[in-house]
């Protein structure tokens, strides 16, 4: 079975068979017991242990990336009654709370009222119905609140801030309102990729693509990263780093100009090395608008003769 890089052991059982996720209770990787959340790596044996009773629940959404055990959890957390949800949700919530080191009732309701005001709902009974069926995880909803009200920053760890990109409308992301929101400059996602964002007390919320080299940092503090997904009607153009390994040869880097004016792009940075007699590495910015644009473009791009390859930082 084929995932992708950051996926775990949920994943690999929602990728085996919906009802082989949906009863989930623990793996056997290597022959060793793990938990859902487990990070799976290439070339482990993976055995999946069901379990009739359990059944999925909003806080897996944090623990899987594709969009196939993504797609599912949700189609079953959005058929959950309202009490279903509620109940759910406020146990979510204040298991949450604890795990923050907050005592039970932290959140007074002029903080709990500013919180649904700033998410647009009108009661907390909505909100936990909302964390039931997986649209603002509990911890999204504590972070908003040491947001707003500056509590205590030593209660999130230390950790490398120095990857925020550019900054971007917050109404590109579901849940994101009234919070500011960058690229993370490591891996630049585009609109379509799933995304993650990390919680920064210095930028506010820092998007990464789900399979960004970081990810691994970013697991070691749950508590300061987020699920998140792209609002239906994003437009924008963003900002993508690509390589390329052309022949070093007169004309080479004239072509690769010209191909990119071509398509009606422009260079916003643009560096070029000699790696032998032979070949030249050549890194450049563009700004695409998602995806499918980029895709389009790196095809172009390896069309060339005088190009070898064409990859994205």
């Amino acid at each position: 079975i084929e995932l992708p890089r950051g996926a775990t052991a949920l994943d690999f059982a929602y990728a085996v068979h919906t009802d082989i996720g949906d009863t989930f209770e623990k793996a056997l990787v290597d022959s060793q017991e793990v938990a859902y959340d487990y990070l799976l790596s290439n070339g482990q044996t993976v055995e999946i242990k069901t379990n009739k009773s359990v059944k999925p629940s909003s806080l897996w959404l944090d623990h899987v990336i594709t969009a196939r055990a993504r797609s599912r959890i949700r189609s079953y957390l959005g058929d959950l009654s309202d009490l279903e949800a509620k109940d759910a949700g406020s146990a979510i919530l204040q298991n949450a709370i604890l795990e923050r080191g907050f005592k039970e009732g932290a959140l007074s309701d002029e903080q709990e009222a500013t919180i649904l005001h700033d998410l647009g709902l009108g009661s907390k009974e909505q909100l936990l119905m909302d964390i039931g069926r997986g649209k603002y995880p509990a911890q999204y909803v504590i972070n908003r609140y040491l947001v707003n009200f500056r509590y205590t920053p030593d209660l999130l760890p230390d950790a490398d801030e120095s990857d925020e990109g550019e900054e971007v409308s917050n109404e590109m992301i579901k849940g994101a309102e009234g919070m500011k929101v960058s690229l993370g400059a490591c891996c630049n996602p585009l609109t379509g990729e799933p995304i993650i964002g990390y919680l920064s007390m210095r930028h506010g919320l820092v998007m990464h693509a789900t399979n960004c080299s970081n990810i691994e940092m970013f697991k070691k503090h749950p508590e300061r990263w987020l699920p998140l997904e792209w609002s239906k009607e994003v437009r924008g153009d963003f900002p993508v780093q690509l390589y390329l390994l052309a022949k070093n040869r007169r004309g080479s880097i004239a072509a690769i100009s010209a191909k990119i004016t071509e398509l009606n792009l422009d260079f916003e940075e643009f560096k070029s090395e000699n790696i032998n007699e032979d070949l030249v590495k050549i890194a450049f910015v563009i700004r695409v608008n998602d995806r499918k644009h980029l895709a389009d473009v790196m095809r172009s791009l390896r069309l060339l003769d005088n190009v070898e390859r064409v990859s994205r930082k």
